[in-house]
């Protein structure tokens, strides 16, 4: 990708204090790891968004959208393309009657508080699920039995010829950590939920009731994991339990920058048990893969003394 050619189109598009170069994707995810991204963008309006968007697709160069990087696995060797962050700017909510409306880049745990302050049950289930409301609704997030299908009546969404489009939730074919907008690499710009009217104490007990599990009887999750390898998205897996994606080359790289976060996760979260998880890309792979795989829940288990269960 030819960066600064990149970047000079996008400067001349947007503020220029919103692109920058070779910054280090340690600093945008929750686990604190992952090499440069080659041009880094933080749009200051839904337009500023589109506009960033346009400029990578027509110059095809790769691009990634980043939420909060929760739960987000980047190579130490970063990204060969264009990182477009929804940050603050990007987070609005307003609430009207039983319908919330938001910007993607609104957190759920916002768009939850929102709801228990205007009396409003059915989001309870994402208080604790530490992601934005864009990608939840592109994967369909979920957790303790309620999942975004549930509630969500529509999106406002870039399409892949660059028009801005309004879909029904029943377009969207929402299935487990799917939507249709994941093949058709859709950008999701907002999103709309409709809940019931309920009672806030019985809301702010449930709501209280799960952070509970999560922190302190170990029925937490780390949700799921998403791994970017340089210039590739390789996808996410699971929640449930614990749950590690392993493809060829991420055992060994990722083994002990996971240490710490493992032990903590496991330490607050999950008790004794570990449930890994093994994606393949092709069968061609599986034996690597499968030995990778193999060292790195051997490393774990030995580490922090625990039985690793592979599926």
């Amino acid at each position: 990708m030819e960066q600064l050619v990149i970047k000079k189109l996008l400067e001349e598009r947007l503020a220029p204090d919103s692109v920058c170069t070779d910054e280090l994707m340690s600093r945008h995810t929750t686990f604190r790891i992952g090499g440069p991204a080659s041009v880094f963008v933080t749009p200051k309006s839904e337009k500023d968004l589109v506009t960033a968007i346009e400029i990578c697709r027509s110059q095809g160069a790769p691009y990634f959208i980043l939420g909060n990087g929760s739960n987000l696995l980047v190579s130490d060797q970063g990204y060969d393309g264009v990182v477009v962050h929804i940050g603050s700017d990007l987070r609005d909510i307003s609430v009207e009657g039983t319908e919330i409306t938001a910007k993607t880049g609104a957190m759920l745990s916002q768009v939850a508080h929102a709801a228990l302050a205007h009396g409003l049950t059915g989001m309870e289930f994402a208080a604790g699920i530490p992601g934005s409301l864009g990608g939840a609704c592109m994967m369909n997030a979920g957790a303790y039995g309620g999942e975004m299908s549930q509630i969500l009546v529509g999106v406002r969404a870039l399409d892949d010829k660059g028009q801005i489009v309004e879909l029904a939730a029943d377009q969207l074919e929402l299935g487990y950590r799917h939507s249709i907008m994941m093949e058709k690499q859709y950008v999701v710009l907002g999103a709309r939920i409709h809940l019931e009217k309920g009672n806030p104490e019985k809301i702010q007990a449930q709501m209280d009731d799960l952070w509970h599990q999560i922190f302190e009887e170990g029925e937490g999750s780390a949700s799921s994991f998403n791994l970017i390898r340089s210039g590739t998205m390789l996808g996410n897996v699971g929640e449930s339990q614990f749950t590690v994606l392993a493809k060829t080359g991420f055992a060994q790289r990722y083994a002990e920058k996971m240490r710490p976060e493992l032990e903590h996760l496991m330490e607050r979260h999950l008790g004794r048990h570990l449930k890994m998880i093994c994606r393949r890309e092709s069968e061609e792979q599986k034996q690597e893969a499968d030995c990778q795989f193999e060292n790195l829940a051997k490393m774990v288990g030995e580490t922090l003394g625990i039985h690793v269960e592979i599926e």
